[in-house]
Parts: structure tokens; sequence; C-alpha cells
């Protein structure tokens, strides 16, 4: 047995092969790329643990271990790992009906979630599932994306407006919140965050090589620190933790698991779904292939791997590893160049961060989601088979009305009801 498990682990190793292959040129280009997409992860971690309920500290946490370790085992050659959008939205929905958000539970919850999630995906891995990634079909996708997308920026209006909007998955409810309590609007907070979002939108066409996510940064903390915005009532991100993520064990218990258990394993499925969707995309684009069994080994060791380390889940992520490809990203160990800016940062510039107006936080996290809706994906769909948009459109509509979890089950649903209604009418 111990054999089999050994010999199963070794072949599971993927380190070996792109080392080998590995030359001071693609060490330089994977430097270049891992540097650039670090400078670009800081901002985005720091804003995605905020989506999930959580201080801003643990988007870095999640930066840096499980990017260490899924090189070792991942076979995607320009994949860029770290926390997701989608992925902390769910993890949000699935602790809602569990804890309060902003405790310690919660927090503790959050990475036991991510032990959860790591399990399952080397189990999956173990057992050679990689073929589940059949079930979320392109609509299904597609459509759980849009949904996220909105739900991802209606959840930062508060922030956006300097009001206290409690938390919902649910577009319409925080949307009537935020009309109830429109005369509770912080002014200075909301020009931050427009400010922001503008910054946001426009730099890209200024100057696409700029980091626009950390322009905004340092210029709301410069501005917050020169002007006291902290001292006029703009909510600020306070003090954050210095140093590397101390080792921790996540308690496990029966009735924890059992209560968390349908978290992890969407958030685990629709993980997988995703990596494998965008490793894809690079191996075809440079001529290699993906083993998907491996890819569920490579992303659950990062996750749980990484709940030892205090971190959240994390997964490949669309923007980052566009851009780790890029600038010439050739192996995995761009990843490892990543991991070292975000230690330096937690070793170094965290005290940096104190200033940091969350209205700011909330307008990048607000054009990250917004930047998911892909309507040009969505005609696509139903350019090439008509069913295939309805279903998408179905499963969007489901995660908004419904819930996250909700939508992508009817939506699998759905999926697999058309195929069946396909395969009962044949052409002849």
């Amino acid at each position: 047995m111990w054999h089999q498990a050994w010999t199963w682990f070794r072949e599971s190793l993927t380190l070996n092969q792109w080392i080998a292959k590995s030359t001071s040129e693609t060490v330089r280009k994977d430097g270049a790329a891992g540097l650039t997409v670090g400078v670009m992860l800081i901002p985005q971690a720091m804003a995605y643990a905020v989506i999930a309920g959580l201080p801003p500290i643990y988007g870095l946490y999640g930066a840096l271990v499980p990017l260490l370790i899924y090189p070792i085992f991942g076979t995607s050659r320009q994949l860029a790992i770290g926390p997701q959008a989608l992925d902390m939205l769910i993890l949000a929905a699935g602790l809602a009906a569990v804890t309060q958000a902003g405790t310690g539970e919660y927090v503790a919850m959050a990475i036991i979630v991510t032990a959860m999630v790591g399990i399952l995906q080397i189990a999956m891995g173990a057992m050679q599932l990689g073929f589940v990634a059949n079930l979320l079909s392109r609509p299904v996708i597609t459509g759980l994306t849009s949904a996220a997308a909105l739900i991802i920026s209606f959840s930062q209006l508060g922030g956006l407006l300097g009001v206290d909007l409690g938390n919902s998955q649910y577009v319409h409810v925080v949307f009537w919140r935020a009309l109830q309590h429109l005369g509770e609007v912080h002014l200075l907070s909301l020009g931050i965050g427009a400010t922001g979002i503008a910054l946001l939108l426009l730099l890209p066409r200024w100057v696409p090589a700029v980091p626009e996510a950390l322009v905004v940064v340092a210029l709301a903390t410069a501005a917050s620190y020169a002007f006291s915005f902290e001292g006029r009532g703009v909510a600020v991100v306070g003090a954050i933790p210095e140093g590397l993520p101390p080792i921790t064990l996540p308690t496990l218990n029966l009735s924890t698991l059992n209560t968390l258990l349908p978290a992890a394993f969407t958030l685990a499925l629709v993980q997988f779904m995703k990596n494998v969707s965008l490793g894809r995309v690079f191996a075809t684009r440079h001529g290699y292939t993906i083993d998907a069994n491996r890819e569920l080994v490579g992303l659950g060791a990062a996750n749980f791997v990484g709940s030892f380390f205090s971190s959240i889940p994390v997964s490949g992520s669309f923007s980052r590893s566009a851009v780790n490809d890029q600038t010439g990203a050739q192996t995995p160990l761009a990843n490892w160049f990543t991991a070292g800016v975000i230690a330096l940062t937690l070793l170094f510039l965290t005290p940096l961060f104190y200033y940091l107006p969350l209205p700011a936080l909330a307008a990048i996290i607000i054009v990250a989601g917004i930047g998911l809706i892909d309507l040009h994906e969505l005609r696509s769909l139903f350019k090439a088979r008509r069913r295939d948009g309805y279903i998408a459109l179905f499963t969007a509509a489901c995660t908004l009305l419904i819930g996250i979890q909700e939508g992508i089950l009817l939506g699998i649903g759905a999926s697999l009801v058309a195929v069946l209604y396909r395969i009962s009418r044949p052409n002849v």
C-alpha cells in the first residue's frame, strides 16, 4: 500500500520535468513575468479577501505558500495561482450560513474550508476523476461567471458609498438597502471610490504597461495619509500584521465538516473546472497538453498545504494568467517569483497599507467584477447553439435569484437535460 502511494506521489510530481528544461533564458523570462504578476497581485489579493468578509492580510497569506506548492505538481506553464474573486464569493456564501463575518470563528472556518477543498481535490486526482471537468459545461461557466460578476460588484456598493449595507449574495437585496440609505452616503468615500474606478478604467488605455490597481492603491494611500481621510470619516484598512503567516493547524470536527462540506465541494469543483479550462487555453496556444488529474493534485496540494499557513482558497486567475503569458512566462517557476514579491511585502511593506481607504479597495473589486462579464462569449453561445445560450442565461438567473451553489447545480442539471434530450432525438 505504501509502495503504491509513494509511486502515485512520485508520478504526480512535475517539478523535475520543467526544471530539467529550464535555461538561463527561461528563468529570466519567468522572473520578469513573476515580478509583474506579483506587483499586480498585491492589491488584488487584499481586495479579494474583503469579498470573502476576511481581513485583507489573508489575501496576502493566500498569495504566498500555495504559489510555492502548485508548480511542484501542476502541469500548466502559464497559470498564475492565487486568490480569485469568484472563489471568494462562493466562500462567503458558504460561510454566511454558518457564522458571522468579522469574527475569529469566521476566519477559522475559512481556513478549514481551504483544507477541505484541498483534500477533496487531491482525492479526486488520486481517483483519476479529471473527467468531471466535462460536467461544468461552457454555458454553465459563462452564466455563473456573469452572475458572479454582478454579485461581486454589488457586494462592494456599501464600501463605495461609505454606508454599512450588511452582507448579502442577492443583488436585489443590496440594491434595495442602498436605496434606503441614500441619505447616509459619505460623499468623500464616494468621491474616492469613483476616482478609483475612473483611473482603473482609463489607465490601461493611457499607459497599458502600468499595473493600474497598484497605482490606485498607491495614490489613494498617499492621499489618505496627507489629507487625514480617516479623521474625516473614511474607513481605512488599519493595522496589518507584519511578517510571514504563522503555522496553524485547522481544527476539524465532524459537525463542522458536515456543515461546511457543501461549500467546500462546490468550491473544489468550480476551481478545478476553471483551472482546466484556463490551462487548456494556454496549452493550445503554446503547443503542449495539461493533465486534468495532475491539475487536481496540484491545486489540491496548494490549498491543503496553504491552509497550514492561514491561506484562503486559491486557484488560477484569468487576468493574472493572461499577464503572466504576455510577459513571457515559460514554466511554473514564475509563480515562485510572484510568491517572492508577496513575501517581501509581508516582511517589510504591510505598515504602508494602514491608510489605504476601503473605498479604493471597493473600486478595485467592482472593476474586477465588471471585467468578468463576457457578452461576446454569450453572443457566441447563442450563435453556435441557441440552446447553450439559454442554459447560460438560466444559470445566471438561478445564481442571482436563488443562490450561488443552487445556481451551479441547476445549471449542471439543465446542461445534462439538454444532452439527454439531444441523445433521445438522433439525426436519421
